[in-house]
């Protein structure tokens, strides 16, 4: 009995050659079999077809993708950081298989960004994914994109994303002519966006004018564009100004924008509580021709809407006015009656999270120390007299602060 001979079949596919076990590529434009022997070929079906070209399959595409769907799974055109919103691949140009269906991807484009892939949901065969946008986030809007090699917009949904706004609200010294008095207020503002909100796309700056000069009021303007060059300078004279801007982001409207939220606010005033009333107060004004128009208490609080704020109390107020956090008008209390203070009533109003003073806060070191600013008068000569500069000089002649002065220009320059 002679030796078996096992017989091979080649494959010729465009370029590619290969074994074939069992079945036949597709793409074969040309089979031949070579047998030293016998062969025998057949049909499952219909026997064995000779000449006869199987269709080729499409290339596999995505045709439409739907979203964003909330938890309730219905479609929204507004999407809120922190919140899961389903997408969907509901169309393609043909039915896929599973292994197929391996190779879909998905994308995100945030504003004009790069197109990313989703991690966690490409490659795995998803035609249903979750996804939330993360609280760090500041863009305004959102593409999803679902394909298997390429993606394009035409086969993809857009949202937008809550813009979180931040809002500083700075009132004037009036009483006060000296200039770090003056521009107390401002300045703090201004650190508060060096500090923290320097990148922040979404920041409003109220700024009352009454009591400024043109020459502060710009002043106060360019450093907050200095820091950060998107925030938006808002000139106001009433406290309506600055309800319309809480409410729509504009001073002119209170038209509600349903893409905006507000995420924190900052007042830097003055603030007292009235006598008799025992109301709080917030005096952007305070001591101004226009002071009674330019004060914030509880009844204009109520006439911001509540739905400009965002959810569980995670929108904050921090008010830097004296006494916004006490609810009796007298100097000496045995007790604070906290849960009448402004800052209670626009906690409980809005659904917010509000940080204010029991009693007076204070200022004093918004430029510098005092031994800051003696030597920074001392050296500019900028007392009301030479008597008066001479007094300063002597007076920083015998502090032992060698280094106050280098500090205090570093500083100043940050401002």
């Amino acid at each position: 009995m002679g030796t078996e001979q096992k017989g091979r079949i080649q494959i010729f596919a465009k370029n590619i050659r290969g074994n074939a076990n069992g079945g036949i590529l597709e793409e074969s434009k040309f089979t031949k079999n070579v047998a030293g022997g016998r062969q025998v070929q057949n049909g499952a079906g219909g026997g064995v077809n000779h000449n006869i070209n199987q269709p080729k399959k499409e290339t596999l595409k995505v045709l439409k993708v739907e979203g964003p769907f909330d938890e309730n799974n219905k479609k929204v055109k507004i999407v809120e950081k922190n919140k899961w919103y389903s997408y969907k691949a509901t169309k393609f140009n043909r039915e896929p298989s599973l292994p197929e269906l391996q190779n879909l991807r998905w994308g995100i484009k945030y504003d004009d960004e790069k197109i990313k892939d989703i991690p966690g949901v490409s490659g795995k065969g998803y035609k249903e994914i979750a996804h939330k946008v993360l609280d760090k986030n500041n863009s305004a809007k959102l593409r999803v994109y679902a394909f298997f090699k390429i993606p394009i917009d035409d086969v993809s949904v857009t949202a937008d994303l809550i813009k979180e706004e931040v809002i500083i609200i700075i009132g004037t010294e009036q009483h006060s002519t000296n200039i770090a008095n003056k521009l107390m207020f401002g300045g703090e503002a201004v650190r508060k966006v060096r500090t923290k909100y320097a990148h922040h796309p979404f920041l409003k700056v109220a700024l009352f004018t009454d009591g400024y000069s043109k020459a502060q009021i710009s002043a106060i303007t360019n450093a907050v564009l200095l820091h950060n060059k998107k925030a938006t300078v808002i000139k106001v004279a009433s406290i309506s100004d600055v309800v319309n801007i809480i409410n729509s982001g504009n001073r002119d409207s209170a038209a509600i924008d349903k893409t905006r939220k507000v995420k924190e606010i900052y007042a830097y005033s003055h603030g007292y509580v009235r006598e008799g009333s025992n109301e709080g107060v917030i005096a952007f004004g305070y001591e101004g021709k226009n002071a009674t128009t330019q004060e914030l208490d509880h009844k204009s609080f109520s006439q911001i809407n509540a739905e400009v704020f965002l959810d569980k109390n995670t929108t904050t107020f921090y008010s830097y006015a004296c006494r916004t956090g006490i609810g009796v008008s007298s100097e000496t209390a045995t007790s604070p009656k906290k849960d009448n203070s402004l800052a209670q009533k626009m906690a409980n109003k809005g659904k917010i999270t509000v940080y204010a003073f029991m009693r007076r806060s204070l200022y004093e070191d918004a430029w510098g120390t005092q031994t800051h600013r003696d030597t920074y008068a001392s050296d500019n000569d900028a007392g009301d007299s030479g008597w008066e500069n001479f007094k300063t000089d002597m007076k920083d002649a015998f502090k032992t602060d060698p280094k106050d002065m280098s500090d205090f220009n570093k500083y100043r320059k940050k401002e």
